[in-house]
């Protein structure tokens, strides 16, 4: 990944066969309190997406990626040692984002 992204969640789903996929979601800080969210699909970049957030933007996704964590029982989840939103805030922490206080 390139320099700066930190993988903050990473999981497969399957609706059946020949119907999964797999994915990583990343962060960057670009200053300013902006962040980049990137969403990776492992089975092609046709899938691949950016979005520009602002903390409270970023909250929220991270609030419904979390969500999903909590009530799916289809989907598997990578083995991260924390959820998304402790290690984002280690990562807003680092970079003296104010985000860390809004987690």
């Amino acid at each position: 990944m390139k320099k700066d992204y930190h993988l903050i969640d990473a999981g497969e789903s399957s609706a059946g066969p020949g119907n999964s996929f797999i994915w990583e979601n990343y962060v960057k800080y670009l200053g300013d309190e902006k962040w980049e969210f990137y969403h990776k699909s492992i089975y092609g970049s046709d899938e691949d997406f950016k979005e520009v957030f602002s903390n409270e933007e970023l909250k929220d996704q991270i609030d419904r990626i979390e969500e999903n964590i909590d009530e799916s029982e289809c989907e598997m989840y990578s083995d991260l040692e924390e959820r998304p939103s402790k290690i984002l805030k280690k990562i807003a922490k680092d970079v003296n984002s104010k985000l860390q206080y809004l987690l």
